[in-house]
């Protein structure tokens, strides 16, 4: 009984270090670590909710339903391959994304969109990218509009 004492609080410090790193940030389940913009300084660091939401209004961004029907599928695949990684009420969303989402709930239209990292570890992760990119339209006309040049982030 004494050693169940003992086991347990290590078990317990033991999965919470799994689920977070030393540095307090959520892990992520993928095992894809890279990231197309650089961790130093990215580029959404300075970009408020207020611009990147101006800027995605005034960029009038594009729908899959805007395609020619025959063409809809592939735009749909693609939006339904990064959706799975950035959408927190998806299971396979990125530990990155999910935060971001969740600051964004509670974020003011001043607050910078990547106070704490996760919109930069979310949207310039290189499966993410790759996903998007699965469509031509969806990359250029969708995604990359509103989530990396509004953002201030470069398109890859």
């Amino acid at each position: 009984m004494n050693k169940l004492f003992l086991v347990i609080p290590f078990l317990i410090l033991a999965s919470t270090y799994y689920v977070f790193r030393s540095d307090g940030q959520l892990m992520d389940s993928t095992t894809d670590n890279t990231y197309l913009e650089p961790d130093t300084n990215p580029g959404c660091a300075g970009v408020t909710f207020t611009q990147w939401k101006t800027c995605i209004y005034q960029a009038r961004i594009a729908k899959c339903d805007d395609l020619p029907q025959n063409q809809r599928p592939s735009c749909y695949s693609a939006s339904n391959l990064a959706t799975k990684q950035m959408w927190p009420s998806v299971p396979t969303a990125t530990c990155a994304c999910s935060q971001f989402w969740r600051y964004y709930e509670s974020a003011q239209a001043d607050d910078l969109i990547d106070k704490d990292g996760s919109y930069h570890r979310c949207f310039s992760k290189q499966s993410l990218i790759n996903d998007a990119k699965s469509d031509k339209f969806f990359y250029d006309k969708i995604f990359a509009p509103q989530y990396l040049t509004c953002a201030g982030l470069r398109k890859y």
